[in-house]
């Protein structure tokens, strides 16, 4: 199951959920939306857990797209999903939430995931935390460890490797 996340999805969402505007479509002729992608999905959710269906994450994304996608593409693997839109809103809802791990990116418009995950750890908020990140920045990646997170994805990154990251978020 060595797919990229875009590559489950429409390719309305792919061409939405890149970083920095960059827009790209799925190959001609490839079925990136299709019944392989969600025989593929259910698959996969079938060997999950049943736990697993029961767990709530948290996605953080001021990508209106790629938050969408990511939120479809956990809830087709049998999770639930809350899905935040900014810096504020998890800061204010977040107290509030079934969330059991939060995804977070790392980059949330003029905010830092990593300031996000500072404050909410400071707050009392005590989550095991994902990262993602377009950027290739080692510093970005070592203050992630420092502060503890289950994984740290680079996108773009595979639907397993996402996977991966929940369930030993989940074990946490």
């Amino acid at each position: 199951m060595r797919h990229f996340v875009c590559q489950s999805l429409t390719n309305c969402d792919v061409s939405n959920s890149l970083a920095y505007g960059e827009t790209r479509r799925a190959p001609y002729g490839s079925d990136c939306s299709g019944a392989q992608a969600r025989h593929r999905i259910q698959e996969d959710r079938a060997e999950l857990p049943m736990t697993a269906q029961q767990y709530t994450i948290a996605v953080v994304d001021d990508d209106p797209g790629l938050l969408r996608a990511l939120g479809r593409l956990l809830a087709e693997s049998g999770y639930r999903v809350e899905l935040f839109a900014s810096f504020g809103e998890v800061l204010s809802r977040i107290p509030n939430s079934k969330a059991m791990c939060i995804l977070i990116d790392c980059q949330l418009g003029q905010f830092s995931g990593i300031e996000l995950a500072r404050q909410l750890t400071a707050s009392g908020v005590v989550l095991p935390i994902i990262f993602m990140t377009a950027s290739d920045d080692d510093e970005v990646r070592q203050q992630a460890m420092t502060l503890g997170c289950s994984g740290f994805l680079q996108k773009p990154f595979f639907i397993d490797q996402l996977l991966e990251a929940v369930g030993k978020a989940s074990n946490h």
